[in-house]
């Protein structure tokens, strides 16, 4: 019973995430928002600002895996996976994975 209730939960959890991420407003970004193309790499990332490990997150912006907002830009929320949003930036088909 319990398996079950965790399951339900789980399930409820996930619904309400993806519900949210339909939000419609236009958001703008920073200067120096990182954004990442693979969910992957923006959890990477993330763990290495959070370890404070300036070299690997340095590297992950050199090789192009992950990428900086210049700031300003119009963005559309188009998914969510918490703690991430996954966005498009205004006249722009491909989404990408950041932190709003």
């Amino acid at each position: 019973m319990k398996k079950w209730i965790i399951i339900l939960i789980g399930i409820m959890f996930m619904l309400a995430s993806h519900v949210s991420a339909g939000d419609n407003r236009p958001y703008k970004t920073t200067k120096g928002q990182v954004f990442c193309l693979l969910y992957s790499d923006i959890e990477l990332i993330g763990k290495l600002a959070q370890q404070k490990d300036t070299e690997a997150f340095i590297k992950m912006l050199d090789n192009k895996r992950c990428s900086e907002f210049k700031g300003g830009e119009i963005i559309y929320k188009i998914d969510y996976i918490a703690p991430y949003t996954k966005v498009r930036a205004k006249g722009n088909t491909i989404g990408v994975w950041t932190l709003i």
